[in-house]
């Protein structure tokens, strides 16, 4: 374990839609995005760039509950170990790529390592060079369970 811990936060995200009456655009959201240290990850990972959203969402709370438990390790991580965080803003789902972290429970916290994007079937992927260059993240326990009931009973406030 590091002497130190990262400091895991929360923050909404909003992707306003475009052309969603007619159903050929995506629909308006609010998502959350994860803060690491006060760094977004949206942005850390590309996943801005993307037009991808967070994979907790107003809009689906039921959703939400079934991701905090795949972020608590009570649940299958979604494909090949990992976890989606940043996914298509109509679907999430990995067929139209997402980008994922590997979580692991080491002592005293949480692991946020590998992140990478895949879209489970497509040799080709966008420049993921980034990705290398993330550090692992190290979380309190306190600190990321705090967080992670926090994302699963989002809901926006107007």
């Amino acid at each position: 374990m590091p002497g130190h811990f990262d400091i895991l936060d929360i923050a909404v995200l909003h992707e306003p839609g475009s052309g969603w009456p007619d159903k050929t655009g995506h629909p308006e959201r609010f998502t959350l995005d994860f803060l690491v240290n006060g760094r977004s990850l949206h942005q850390l990972l590309g996943a801005d760039e993307l037009g991808m959203v967070g994979r907790f969402a107003c809009d689906y709370p039921d959703h939400n509950g079934d991701s905090a438990k795949v972020f608590l390790l009570e649940a299958a991580a979604d494909y090949d170990g990992k976890s989606i965080l940043f996914g298509c803003g109509i679907c999430l789902d990995l067929g139209c790529g997402a980008i994922l972290v590997e979580i692991t429970r080491v002592e005293g916290g949480w692991l946020w390592s590998g992140f990478s994007y895949d879209n489970g079937w497509a040799e080709w992927l966008p420049d993921t060079a980034r990705y290398e260059e993330v550090y692992p993240f190290y979380f309190s326990e306190e600190n990321y369970a705090d967080v992670i009931e926090r994302a699963a009973t989002f809901v926006r406030r107007e």
